[in-house]
């Protein structure tokens, strides 16, 4: 890799407009925006730290984008839950169903549904399935966590991701623990035809994701193996949701949250801060910038 503009740039200024009579000028305050070139660089490299909860660690070796000791990454897993239709002449009153989901930390739980059938549209199980699934999706507090599908006879009930991240080559979607109380009961309300189901079918269990999942460690855009760092120019913390803290090797700590852009630089290099430890206290998505020289 070989760098030909290598620079931070840094500053704080605002603008005040004058408000007395007969006045039309503005005030700065603070200093432009200054730019120092580091031309002896001749090392970058870009990472992204998704971290999937509280207490989870990366741990970064900013001299040679070493990632070892970070909280190991567990992909997770949305969990299913499937309720069987049955209604061997479809429906044979019309009427609403009645369909109660019993669900840990959705509002209303045990919500009873209501979703209208009708003889002449819902001949047959798999019609049934199709307007149940439909019903709980318009449902505001169903679909907040969950979100339904039908497969022949079969109402499938997905669990949502609890976020999702813009990630090299796709998006990463996190996923919460499993729930053993998710239920979803089929019985008729108003209507006439089908068998009542109290229990649905734990089809998969769900897995919650947990420890930091990090792309571009050990390497440089290119793929290539990072040349160690012998003095270090700037880092970049780019913190897109969530909050934690920074750790330096000097136990100087730097909390961060949503929206956080935090700068350290110094074209003299920043012999204190080598290695870090960032812990988060809520899921966070970070992206780090790291610049020096090689010798």
């Amino acid at each position: 890799m070989i760098l030909n503009t290598s620079r931070s740039i840094h500053g704080i200024s605002s603008r005040a407009s004058t408000i007395g009579p007969r006045t039309s000028s503005a005030v700065q305050i603070g200093a432009n925006n200054s730019t120092t070139d580091y031309t002896t660089a001749d090392v970058a490299y870009a990472i992204q730290a998704v971290h999937a909860g509280s207490s989870d660690v990366l741990a970064l070796n900013l001299l040679t984008n070493d990632i070892t000791g970070s909280t190991s990454w567990v992909a997770g897993a949305a969990q299913v839950e499937t309720a069987t239709v049955t209604a061997a002449s479809g429906i044979t009153g019309n009427g609403n169903a009645t369909v109660t989901v019993t669900a840990a930390g959705m509002t209303g739980s045990p919500k009873a549904i209501s979703v209208a059938l009708t003889t002449a549209a819902h001949t047959s199980a798999t019609l049934i399935a199709t307007a149940i699934a439909a019903g709980l999706n318009a449902d505001v507090d169903y679909s907040a966590l969950f979100t339904a599908t039908s497969s022949a006879a079969t109402v499938i009930t997905t669990r949502k991701p609890t976020s999702s991240h813009t990630v090299p080559g796709g998006t990463l979607e996190l996923y919460a623990a499993n729930d053993a109380t998710l239920n979803v009961a089929l019985a008729n309300g108003t209507c006439t035809g089908i068998t009542t189901a109290a229990t649905s079918a734990n089809t998969t269990a769900g897995v919650i994701s947990d420890g930091v999942k990090i792309f571009g460690a050990g390497a440089d855009f290119e793929g290539e193996a990072i040349t160690t760092i012998v003095t270090l120019y700037a880092v970049l913390f780019e913190n897109v949701t969530g909050t934690g803290v920074i750790a330096g090797n000097i136990n100087d700590i730097t909390p961060y949250t949503t929206g956080s852009n935090i700068q350290w630089e110094n074209a003299n290099g920043l012999p204190n801060e080598t290695t870090l430890t960032i812990t988060s206290s809520t899921a966070n998505n970070m992206f780090i910038t790291v610049l020096g020289k090689s010798s």
